[in-house]
């Protein structure tokens, strides 16, 4: 969201918690969002999201429960197959909601036509913490 509010034009508001990361916060404001870093848990930094959204009149783009963001996460292993046939391993952040998606993400990856292919949850890079592989 940082990214394209920032080729648009557009001011993002990202809101987290305080469990997120600091380099994932830091590249967000890199992006020119405004971060806000509330609450403990993710319901505490949604609840707080919530609040931003009625008194600044804000639009919310939810990261994960949107039919629009749920579509665009299904396809993601498919358009990378199509567009890089030979990827064999794919670094992504994960975060949120992304059981469901990141489940289909893997299965598109590994399959038959590509075995030994591999994901990479990259979310914690850069903070010292070990990349874990599916």
């Amino acid at each position: 969201m940082a990214y394209v509010a920032g080729l648009l034009g557009l001011r993002a508001v990202i809101c987290l918690s305080q469990g997120v990361p600091g380099n994932k916060v830091r590249a967000l404001s890199r992006l020119g969002a405004e971060t806000v870093v509330h609450g403990r848990s993710y319901d505490e930094a949604m609840a707080n999201a919530c609040s931003l959204q009625a008194e600044r009149g804000l639009t919310m783009i939810h990261p994960f429960d949107d039919p629009l963001v749920i579509a665009g996460q299904g396809t993601i292993g498919q358009e990378l197959l199509e567009d890089l046939p030979a990827i064999d391993t794919v670094i992504a952040p994960l975060s949120g909601g992304r059981n469901d998606v990141w489940d289909r993400f893997h299965a598109e990856i590994g399959t038959a036509e590509h075995p030994g292919s591999r994901s990479v949850d990259g979310s914690r890079a850069g903070d010292g913490s070990k990349f874990t592989g599916r």
